[in-house]
């Protein structure tokens, strides 16, 4: 991959995401996986921008701070130390209080305590704390 910074609209993202209205919506029909689908709001989506970025490269080209990262699946590959290099980045654009979500297999136990672990009713996830704690502005 090019280390040029690529950013693609919502209109460049897979079709089977798109939905004309303001509704997210379960797609009818799942993947061949047979996990369910999701449509986007179109609200939401038209603020979406899709970004590929190789992590290894500094600095991030994007504007921060950002309110979400995904990276689902992508740490595992890594050593301990490139893990620790992409997550202080993450961290740095990351809005205080912003949300990391990573995959199923990849914890943070043992490589930072720079992100607050959330538990959700099925999954978990990370947040970058508010400067001064809860509640903070």
């Amino acid at each position: 991959m090019s280390d040029r910074f690529e950013t693609s609209r919502w209109d460049d993202a897979p079709e089977e995401l798109a939905t004309g209205d303001d509704t997210a919506t379960q797609a009818p029909a799942g993947a061949a996986d047979g996990q369910p689908r999701f449509a986007i709001a179109r609200r939401l989506r038209e603020r979406l921008v899709f970004h590929r970025l190789n992590l290894a490269n500094r600095p991030y080209p994007m504007p921060g701070p950002l309110d979400a990262v995904f990276c689902r699946n992508v740490m595992i590959y890594f050593d301990l130390s490139a893990r620790r290099r992409v997550l202080a980045r993450f961290h740095e654009k990351l809005r205080d209080g912003g949300w990391l979500l990573l995959g199923h297999s990849e914890s943070l136990l043992n490589v930072t305590a720079d992100f607050e672990m959330v538990h959700l009713t099925r999954d978990l996830v990370y947040r970058k704390p508010l400067r001064g704690g809860e509640g903070a502005p």
